[in-house]
């Protein structure tokens, strides 16, 4: 056979003789350290050159060689080689014996390379082994033609003839491809291009790609409406990792396996691409989504089959066409849900897609027709990548934009919530002034109506005319307590409720509610039960007694037939009050509603009231900082739990002695009554009148101001309306104080529930008495504030 002279050019020799003339240079005058850095100032000064003449150093190829397989015969074969295009078998191991020459004047190291070897081989040079890879079995290493730099050293090579004998073993595309025999430094340089080219350059991207993959599966387990980003997730990180590891001089596991798990990831590859582009074009088919998975497992199992029993080449042979049909399936369902009004910018994942198959189809005809040489590579690994990240790229960009809309519909919501609570907000604020409006035009008559009502009861004395006044008064304390629910509810929107937290004893509530509440039950043919309790809270006493005498009465009302229980239970460090009645029950889309204001259920007496009773509840109890929980279901009841702090008990109290009053407890007392309305002023200068006071009415502070000029006026007790016609209670009560004493005792009357208004009586140091009020109430204010001790009943 021909044999390969490998001569040094030129330059090649002139660097050689001035690396032979730096050896020779004398150093006997350096020191002895010195004298041994010959070889390495030759050996940089020799790289420096190669560095400026690196392209004149040039290497020789080597493409004729002795080939024989299995221990045959040798002949002599043109390289490349590939085994297919010759008919020798995949399994055969080959031997390779090239010839080639140096001359005698190189002292630059040498080195033979190959851009297509098999990772299984062995390579001899005059006879000696320069290297064994891959001689074990074959699960760890089958057989990968890879690019390939081996050392020839220079002891062994031979001025003349040398031999290179290589022998390789392969799992496909068996064969060789030429041999470059050179310098070192430059055969290393250009493996280097090489292998950045073909090798790390593409594992980069796919790193890359699968990176994004990752994120944009991260996107859809936050989002998983985004069945496209999930979809395209999958299938970019199963094709990138695949991708990957076709690049790899070893296989990961045994051959066998390997193999068989490049085809699954192949298979359900697809599978995952179409579904991306049915949810790309909003076209969901899933009978044929079904079918397809189904299939998929059938060929999946089908090709393990195939690499178990050798005949995995015909099984892709028959699947990769199929495979290919049903990727230009999704191209077409791609192609048909994109849309060009935004220029051209979204066909460049459709492009990109279009690219891959077009990779693919080359790749796939290679493989039917075997037209793979050792030399070929597949255009898929590297096509791949760049497809994958212009894809995500484009999802990223359209989840982004999706993002962008919905933020700025979020933006356009945050603007019409925040409008529509202003004008909420005005519409309460309105509702509020049109309620306390309301309210006083109504409490002024009323106030006057009960006044006269105890008066007139006091002074009948025909049985039927008593019974008949009776039954007035009760139905304008029922109507008072509706008034008063509005004045709680506009005191509470005020903020002008002052929380008291001390010790309560539950059994004080019981007793004062029990007496009010039960004469309801009973008319309403119920039980009404208040469990004795020992225990005592942390709580305003007022307050919680107004939430308990809410629930009770609401209890009562609501329940027609069975009874109320009332009672404290001990939970952990808290005690809890609970309301229990066997009532209609509330259902669970209704227990949230009942709270608001102006909320009544359809059920027993629900005309009556204006269903503020659970909102005054709810509110104060927020207030207090308690917690409520209601439980309840249709046709079994409902309790109202309300959780709070146990502390301990106080001590009873002595029993006092409860002395009377005269029937004219205010016998010599001057009172000065300041009442703009006719009607409860004159109420109010009959009622005190008949408790044997001294009055002196006046409906504004003009007349109070002549009464007071007067040296007759000694008034012992102010009782003023908060709102005259044009000037303030509060006004007529400073004039009084400023004439006479300051310590002299006045009472505020008002039938306001504007929150303004009932923020500056917080201000005030005097007692408030609301509108309308009972005559007993009156008395006993009016005596509280005189220090005077009650003796007797009161009419």
């Amino acid at each position: 056979m021909p044999r390969t002279i490998v001569s040094q050019p030129p330059a090649g020799r002139t660097i050689g003789r001035l690396g032979d003339a730096l050896k020779d240079l004398p150093l006997c005058c350096a020191p002895a350290q010195m004298r041994n850095m010959d070889k390495f100032v030759s050996g940089f000064f020799l790289m420096v050159l190669w560095g400026m003449t690196g392209q004149v150093m040039a290497s020789e190829f080597v493409e004729r060689a002795l080939f024989s397989s299995n221990g045959g015969p040798p002949e002599e074969i043109a390289l490349p080689d590939t085994w297919s295009l010759r008919g020798v078998p995949v399994t055969a191991r080959g031997r390779y014996m090239i010839e080639f020459q140096l001359a005698s004047n190189i002292d630059v190291p040498q080195a033979a390379m190959m851009h297509r070897i098999s990772t299984r081989r062995s390579i001899h040079l005059n006879g000696v082994l320069l290297q064994a890879e891959g001689v074990g079995p074959r699960m760890s290493n089958p057989g990968h033609p890879v690019a390939m730099l081996i050392d020839l050293p220079p002891s062994l090579l031979r001025s003349g003839a040398n031999s290179l004998v290589v022998e390789v073993e392969h799992q496909t595309r068996g064969g060789l491809s030429p041999v470059e025999i050179g310098p070192k430094l430059v055969l290393r340089e250009k493996l280097d291009r090489h292998l950045w080219l073909t090798v790390k350059l593409p594992q980069a991207i796919n790193l890359v790609a699968a990176g994004a993959a990752l994120v944009l599966l991260l996107l859809w387990l936050q989002r998983r409406s985004e069945v496209a980003v999930g979809a395209f997730g999958a299938f970019a990180l199963l094709t990138a990792v695949r991708s990957y590891t076709y690049f790899l001089d070893s296989a990961i596991g045994s051959a066998t396996l390997g193999d068989w798990i490049i085809f699954a990831s192949q298979v359900w590859g697809v599978i995952l691409f179409f579904l991306f582009a049915q949810a790309y074009s909003k076209r969901w088919w899933p009978r044929v989504n079904r079918v397809a998975c189904c299939v998929a497992a059938l060929v999946s199992a089908a090709g393990l089959w195939a690499v178990l029993s050798d005949h995995a080449l015909t099984v892709r042979q028959l699947v990769y066409p199929v495979l290919l049909v049903l990727g230009v399936v999704g191209f077409a369902l791609m192609l048909r849900g994109t849309t060009f009004r935004n220029g051209f910018k979204p066909l460049l994942p459709v492009l990109a897609i279009g690219l891959l198959l077009a990779a693919n189809a080359h790749d796939l005809v290679r493989l039917i027709l075997r037209m793979h040489t050792v030399m070929s590579y597949n255009l898929t690994p590297f096509v791949l990548p760049f497809a994958l990240i212009a894809v995500s790229m484009s999802l990223f960009e359209r989840v982004v934009s999706a993002l962008g809309r919905v933020e700025g519909i979020n933006r356009e919501l945050e603007a019409h919530v925040v409008q529509r609570t202003i004008e909420l907000e005005s519409a309460n604020l309105a509702k509020s002034r049109f309620i306390a409006a309301a309210s006083h035009d109504l409490r002024q008559p009323l106030a006057a109506i009960g006044l006269l009502v105890g008066l007139a009861r006091e002074r009948a004395h025909v049985p039927a005319l008593r019974t008949l006044l009776e039954k007035a008064s009760a139905s304008l304390a029922s109507l008072e307590s509706l008034l008063s629910g509005l004045l709680d509810l506009s005191r509470l929107d005020g903020g002008v409720v002052q929380v008291r937290m001390q010790s309560v004893a539950l059994q004080s509530i019981w007793s004062a509610i029990e007496p009010h509440e039960l004469p309801t039950a009973m008319r309403r043919g119920i039980k009404l039960r208040f469990r004795t309790t020992p225990y005592a809270v942390r709580s305003d006493p007022v307050l919680l007694e107004q939430v308990v005498r809410n629930l009770v009465a609401n209890a009562v009302r609501y329940t027609s037939s069975g009874g109320v229980l009332v009672a404290a239970r001990k939970r952990g460090p808290s005690v809890i009050i609970e309301v229990r009645d066997s009532g209609p029950g509330i259902a669970q889309s209704d227990q949230a509603t009942i709270f608001q204001e102006f909320a009544r259920l359809p059920g027993s007496l629900a005309s009556q009231g204006l269903g503020l009773g659970l909102t005054i509840v709810r509110r104060t109890v927020e207030l207090l900082g308690h917690r409520l929980e209601l439980r309840s279901a249709i046709g079994r009841g409902s309790c109202f739990r309300l959780a709070l702090e146990e502390v301990s008990p106080l001590r009873p109290l002595a029993d006092v002695e409860l002395r009377s009053v005269s029937l004219h407890p205010l016998v010599g007392r001057c009172t000065v009554v300041v009442e703009d309305d006719a009607e409860m002023r004159d109420a109010l200068a009959t009622r005190f009148d008949a408790w044997g006071a001294e009055v002196h009415a006046f409906a504004d502070l003009t007349a109070l101001g002549h009464w007071l000029d007067s040296p007759h006026a000694r008034p012992d007790v102010a009782v003023c309306d908060l709102q005259l016609s044009s000037e303030s209670g509060l006004q007529a009560i400073e004039m009084l104080r400023e004439k006479h004493d300051r310590r002299m005792a006045a009472v505020v009357i008002t039938g306001d529930t504007d929150p303004d208004d009932l923020r500056a009586l917080k201000l005030s140091q005097d007692p408030v008495l609301h509108k309308p009020f009972r005559s007993e109430a009156l008395l006993k204010i009016v005596l509280d504030e005189l220090n005077l001790t009650t003796k007797g009943s009161v009419p």
